[in-house]
Parts: C-alpha cells; sequence; structure tokens
C-alpha cells in the first residue's frame, strides 16, 4: 500500500511540474528509503481502464437479465453528470478547509489558498469554475469504458503555483496544488518526529499546533480508496508532509526541518 501511494503522488507531481508555466518544481522527499516527489492523477487512467474493462465483463455475463436496460452515458467532463455516482468525501475534510470562511483577493481566473480550499471532491465543473473565476486551462481529457475524466488547470497570480483539479463523470475526484498556499513556520524535526502511522488529522494538527494545507485530495468508492496529504511548512523552504489513508497516518516525509 505505501509504494502504491508513493506512485500515486510521484505521477501526480510530473502533471503539476509539466503544467506550472514558470512554476517551481518540488524537491523530492523520501519516507523510510523510499524516494518519491509530491503531487496527480496519470496511472488512475490505467487503473480506471482495468476496472473498466473488468466491468464489462461482468456486464457481459449478466446481460441476459438486463437486455431490457440501456447502458447510461456519463456526462461530459465539463458538466454535472446526474447519473453519476456521488466521490466520496475524506474523513478528514472537515479540517481540510481552513480558509474556507475566508474572502479571495484574488482575480477572477487565477487561484489562491482561499480559491483552492474551497473546491471539495464530489463539486460538478460549473462550481468550480465559479468559485475560480474562470473555465481554466484543459490539461487532459480521455473517455475510458464509458468513464469520463479532465482535469483543469489554474495559476497563481505570479504563476510560480498551479493547482490541477481532475473530474470524473463531471465531479471532482482529485484536486492537488504546488505553491498555492503554505503555512506559517511551525514545522520543526522534533515535531515531525512525533507523527507516527495511524495517527489521526486531530492528533498530528495538535502535533504542529495549527491546520495543514492539502497539497493533495482524492477519494473514489468505485476504486476503494481515500487519499489526503497535508503539508507544514517549517523555516525557509523546509516542510512536512502527512498522508492520510481513510483518515489514518499511512506515510510521513520532511525535508530540509531541525
Amino acid at each position: 500500500m505505501r509504494k502504491i501511494i508513493a506512485i500515486l503522488l510521484t505521477v501526480s507531481l510530473l502533471v503539476l511540474m509539466l503544467c506550472a508555466c514558470g512554476g517551481r518544481s518540488s524537491q523530492p522527499v523520501s519516507t523510510d528509503g523510499e524516494s518519491y516527489e509530491i503531487l496527480d492523477t496519470g496511472d488512475k487512467n490505467e487503473a480506471a481502464g482495468e476496472k473498466g474493462q473488468s466491468a464489462d465483463k461482468k456486464e457481459k455475463k449478466d446481460k441476459g437479465s438486463e437486455d431490457g436496460e440501456k447502458t447510461k452515458e456519463s456526462a461530459p467532463a465539463t458538466s454535472a453528470s446526474a447519473s453519476a455516482k456521488p466521490t466520496a468525501t475524506p474523513k478528514t475534510a472537515e479540517s481540510a478547509r481552513p480558509d474556507a470562511g475566508q474572502k479571495s483577493t484574488a482575480p477572477a481566473g487565477v487561484v489562491d489558498g482561499v480559491k483552492y480550499n474551497k473546491v471539495d471532491l464530489g463539486m460538478s465543473y460549473d462550481e468550480v469554475k465559479d468559485i475560480m473565476g474562470s473555465a481554466g486551462t484543459q490539461i487532459s481529457a480521455s473517455d475510458i469504458s464509458g468513464m469520463s475524466l479532465a482535469t483543469y488547470q489554474w495559476l497563481t497570480a505570479d504563476e510560480t503555483g498551479t493547482c490541477a483539479i481532475a473530474f470524473k463523470n463531471g465531479k471532482v475526484s482529485t484536486k492537488m496544488q504546488m505553491n498555492v498556499a503554505r503555512t506559517d513556520p511551525v514545522a520543526t524535526k522534533a515535531k515531525f518526529d512525533k507523527v507516527k502511522n495511524g495517527m489521526t488529522y486531530k492528533e498530528v494538527r495538535e502535533i504542529f499546533g495549527a491546520d495543514g494545507v492539502v497539497t493533495y485530495m482524492d477519494a473514489d468508492e468505485d476504486f476503494g480508496y481515500e487519499y489526503v496529504e497535508y503539508m507544514w511548512n517549517g523555516p525557509d523552504d523546509s516542510f512536512a508532509q502527512v498522508v492520510f489513508d481513510k483518515g489514518k497516518v499511512s506515510l510521513s516525509s520532511e525535508n530540509g526541518l531541525s
């Protein structure tokens, strides 16, 4: 499971690094000797394809009892699908939006931490577009076994930060950001060393003394996963990152903390 999460996060970062026009690249971090970079959903298309093929086989097997039914088409990635299954909201989501009550000062079409934190899993493309103030830039689109997938990008005002929002059948399934939001310099090596696998977000928050910022959030009931990655900044460019799998710490890493 640790390697699967690490792979997902590695592929995620590659998308953001390719799409961040002039954005800074993130530094590799490591956990238990394994190296990875943060953040995308690239491999998810393959996973979705495999799941789709499996679903197709089941459909053919059960076709005798379903002859009278028509296959429902998924809605375009740019609109909400009436038949799409709602995306699960992570158990840590109640604490994933520390700036949700604030007002953004960023102009239309420009992302900042406030706008990014207002985006929730399961939202429609139109809802996200209203939050961001623009349609964003589509950086990928595909249809696999009747499942529509699309990813849109928004940049910060100085174009050094980027966020990417992925939609499955018109609903937010993944959100990620790099250099869009950061915390006050609260993280230290001593605090990081207290974080243990199995802890809840509340326990980790108490260790650092502040809410973290969400760098990656991804959940899907169909495929049975639910990940949220938080970052706590330290002095200068140091940071700690903690991944929660279904509300419990499953991975943690730090870079440059003292």
